[in-house]
């Protein structure tokens, strides 16, 4: 029975795959810097809310709920909260108090810059080396 073969070989993918994961750690720094910078930017907004320095009602007291304002990373995602067992009932309001929203009001706030930097430090990124890549396959030299 007659048979035939032949043999493809391309050089230039190691090169590529290498570049590949290398960037792919700088969009993972790029995207931590983000949440961090984002989560400060909002957290810094609440603060101001809950100070009186924005359009809801001031809620400081004691200042516990001022001070009590915090930032993690979950999944991610920046998280700003507050720990006081009354923060809830000044967010969301009771029967006998109204909602002051600082945490949605402020992210409702910021929510563009935060999308800026974003913009800035993730998609320009990822834009690029889109770019690199694409020059990268043009350089493949295919033997058959």
């Amino acid at each position: 029975m007659p048979r035939t073969s032949f043999n493809i070989k391309v050089r230039g993918t190691k090169s590529t795959i290498d570049y590949l994961e290398e960037k792919q750690n700088d969009v993972e720094e790029g995207m931590n810097n983000c949440i961090s910078e984002g989560k400060d930017i909002l957290k810094e907004e609440v603060k101001a809310s809950i100070n009186g320095e924005r359009a809801e009602p001031r809620s400081v007291d004691t200042g516990n709920f001022y001070r009590s304002v915090e930032t993690r990373t979950e999944n991610n995602s920046g998280v700003v909260f507050s720990e006081v067992s009354y923060a809830k009932y000044l967010e969301f309001g009771t029967s006998s108090i109204p909602a002051r929203r600082h945490f949605q009001n402020s992210l409702n706030r910021v929510i563009g810059d935060i999308k800026n930097i974003v913009e800035k430090n993730i998609w320009i990124k990822i834009y690029n080396i889109y770019i690199k890549t694409k020059k990268t396959f043009k350089k493949y030299t295919l033997f058959i």
